[in-house]
Formats: structure tokens, C-alpha cells, sequence
């Protein structure tokens, strides 16, 4: 994956693509079988950078990436808030379906091993990788946390086995935002059927 770059085969700039509507529409389709199963929930995996996100519509429609300097692109932040804005919407449609959003944390995986970061910034990374981040398999324990409590309350957004209030009050805070988003995500999936 290139860095604020590269598109789906469907022409999606690839994060939204990727990370957002490939899995709205995975759980389009199996909706109904999840609400005929027994204790049926969806697991959400966004970001705590989500709150840096924005949603550009005429951007994901033309497939462009935002162009964003940051070290953290863009592109996964805007990926990572429509996920949670997403969750958010799909407990209206399938209230019967605990919807719970988790934040795995900075984790150490081989995700940006063919970023193309070079050589003399990598320092910079490794470092704050090395003394700040978890590793995938601390990072994956909320996400399973979320998988097995069975008490949890739903919707909900969770961090190291904990809601995160001021999350959960920016998310409600941006439900007109999240319906937006579930009529453009819908639309983008007629579109290319």
C-alpha cells in the first residue's frame, strides 16, 4: 500500500476501500444470519485517530487520496472514523446485534513494511515504535476482550478493555455525519454491482 495513494479495482481511494467499505459491505450481506444467531455481536476495529478524521465526500467519490503530511496519513484516520460512525448506525438498523467499536492500540506489525519510509527517518520511527507501541498480541487482547464479555453495553467504544466516553460523546456528536455516511456507503455499493 502506498502512502496517501493507490486505488480498489473499483476505483476507491484504497484506505476507504479497504478499511471502511469492503466491510460495510460484508456486513450487508450477512445481516441476516447474524440476527437469527444467538448472542450476535460485531466487532468493530477502528482508531483513537479517528477523532482526526474527516469526511470529504467528493473526494471518495473521485477516488482521491486527502494528501496528507502527517506521519499518520489521512487517509486511515478519515478510514478509521467512518468505521466508528458506521457502528454507530448499524446499532440503529440491527438493535438486536451488540455493535461494538475497539481501538487495538499502537501495535508492532509488518503493516508498513513496504511503505517505502526512507532509511534516514527510520530512527525516528523505531524509536518511539520501540519505547511507546505494544505488541500485536497486547493490542489483539481488547479485541478478543470485546469478543467474550458478554455484558458489555452496545453501541460502545473501547481501549484497553475500557469504554472511552469522550469518543462515544464525539461520535454521538457527529450522528448526522454518520447517516450521511451510511447513504453514501449504500450507494457506493449499488453503484458497482
Amino acid at each position: 500500500m502506498q502512502k496517501n495513494g493507490g486505488k480498489t479495482a473499483d476505483g476507491w481511494e484504497v484506505h476507504f476501500g479497504v478499511n471502511y467499505l469492503a466491510h460495510f459491505q460484508l456486513i450487508q450481506l450477512l445481516s441476516p444470519t447474524l440476527q437469527d444467531s444467538q448472542d450476535p455481536r460485531i466487532i468493530l476495529v477502528s482508531s483513537s485517530h479517528l477523532t482526526k478524521g474527516r469526511i470529504n465526500f467528493e473526494t471518495l467519490k473521485n477516488g482521491e487520496p486527502s494528501r496528507s503530511s502527517r506521519g499518520v496519513t489521512q487517509e486511515y484516520c478519515d478510514s478509521k472514523l467512518m468505521m466508528a460512525l458506521w457502528g454507530y448506525q448499524l446499532q440503529k438498523y440491527l438493535n438486536n446485534i451488540k455493535i461494538i467499536t475497539v481501538s487495538p492500540g499502537w501495535c508492532r506489525t509488518g503493516l508498513g513494511r513496504e511503505h517505502g519510509t526512507p532509511w534516514v527517518i527510520l530512527p525516528f520511527i523505531i524509536i518511539p515504535l520501540a519505547l511507546f507501541s505494544q505488541s500485536a498480541e497486547e493490542g489483539a487482547d481488547s479485541v478478543v476482550y470485546c469478543i467474550l464479555k458478554s455484558t458489555l453495553a452496545s453501541p460502545v467504544f473501547i481501549k484497553n478493555r475500557k469504554s472511552v466516553p469522550a469518543i462515544q460523546r464525539y461520535l454521538e456528536e457527529n450522528d448526522r455525519l454518520g447517516s450521511e455516511l451510511w447513504d453514501f456507503s449504500i450507494s457506493a455499493i449499488e453503484e458497482h454491482k
